[in-house]
């Protein structure tokens, strides 16, 4: 049987799935994308940054999760059955300008709180994930602005990839122009 330190605390596999590493102060190691992809998850909350068992800082998630090119992200903002379409950009200015926007859209007061769910697809695996508030504001960011074109294992553009470009280029849309549903006070309720 296999110790602990020989296996991936979060899929439970060995070496021959990743190597294994050690991030923070607990004896048990992980597969760098598993912990970025439970970290992906756990946007907003406490287990992004910090390990959930010693309470260690833990590394940025992002470069584990990036595949393909990055293009400008948008969001779709859906409300009261309309849905409008939001360019975004990363970071606490960033969040602060989305949040703006959606109070000009739907024209809320500044005391008026509300709060939102993002639906994405986490990069190279295309889960879908609901991101809980504004907190997760990055995240879902980052999920939205990566992008990857289907390749194949000599890691050129097959005929086929080329013949199905359409089919890709909706999907793409799909998953670039993420989904935010506003939820908050009675006034407010979720499309």
């Amino acid at each position: 049987m296999e110790q602990d330190s020989d296996c991936c605390w979060i899929c439970l596999c060995g070496q021959d799935a990743g190597e294994l590493a050690s991030v923070c102060s607990c004896p048990r190691r992980v597969h760098e994308k598993c912990l970025a992809r439970w970290q992906l998850h756990s946007a907003g909350r406490r287990e992004e940054k910090m390990c959930r068992f010693c309470g260690s800082a833990l590394q940025d998630w992002k470069p584990h999760m990036s595949s393909g090119a990055k293009v400008a992200p948008y969001m779709r903002v859906s409300f009261n059955g309309k849905t409008h379409k939001v360019q975004v950009q990363p970071g606490e200015d960033g969040a602060k300008e989305f949040e703006q926007q959606i109070r000009r859209m739907l024209t809320l007061p500044d005391d008026q709180e509300f709060d939102v769910i993002f639906h994405c697809r986490a990069p190279g695996t295309g889960d879908k994930l609901q991101l809980q508030g504004l907190c997760a504001f990055d995240a879902a960011v980052h999920c939205a602005s990566m992008t990857t074109w289907p390749t194949s294992a000599n890691g050129s553009h097959s005929s086929k990839h080329t013949a199905n470009k359409t089919h890709w280029m909706r999907s793409l849309l799909q998953r670039l122009l993420s989904r935010v549903d506003l939820v908050g006070g009675a006034a407010l309720h979720s499309a």
